[in-house]
Formats: structure tokens, sequence, C-alpha cells
């Protein structure tokens, strides 16, 4: 219990961190950037969250193969 609630805390506060991040460069008048990201998968056999793979549309390329 402990853990989750740390856990939640923590991504509530990423959260935060990144809205207002995003909120101070708009009031600058910043032009937008765009960001790629790579996600490795560390752990053998663990796979990605399947609801990763539904929040994106179809077109979007979540993997690579190198």
């Amino acid at each position: 219990m402990k853990l989750t609630k740390s856990i939640a805390t923590g991504t509530g506060m990423m959260a935060l961190l990144l809205i207002s991040a995003a909120h101070a460069d708009n009031q600058r008048g910043g032009a937008t950037r765009d960001y790629t990201v790579t996600i490795t998968n560390l752990t053998l056999g663990q796979v990605f969250s399947p609801p990763v793979l539904v929040t994106h549309k179809q077109d979007v390329a979540l993997f690579t193969h190198l």
C-alpha cells in the first residue's frame, strides 16, 4: 500500500511538472517541439502493458526492429 501511494504521488508530481513546463513555454510564445523517445524493454519475458498499445493510433509505430 505504501509503495502504491509513493508511485501515485511520484506520477502525479511528474505530470504536474510536465504540464507546468509546457504552460511556461507557451507563455513565452515558444514554438512547438517534436521529440523522439526510444523505449527499450530490458526485462526479458516481461511484455509492455496492453493499454499502451490501445492508446495510440494505428499509424503510430511503437516499436522498431534494429
